[in-house]
């Protein structure tokens, strides 16, 4: 299992946080999602690459960076 941590700049409520925790679990299957608002950051254990969690989060309209 990977684990990954984003910076996502575009990400500020909680209604953020509701769509990128559903489509990383939901979606993508990672677990031990960690949200933090106040950092703008998102920390990821999954079976996913780091390209795929990037896309997914784009798709939802997110901007998501190493």
């Amino acid at each position: 299992m990977t684990e990954m941590k984003f910076s996502v700049p575009d990400m500020n409520c909680g209604h953020c946080e509701k769509r990128i925790r559903g489509v990383l679990t939901g979606r993508l299957g990672c677990q031990d999602v960690v949200i933090d608002l106040v950092h703008k950051t998102v920390s990821l254990r999954g079976e996913r690459t780091f390209d795929e969690v990037r896309s997914a989060l784009e798709e939802i309209g997110y901007t998501a960076m190493a």
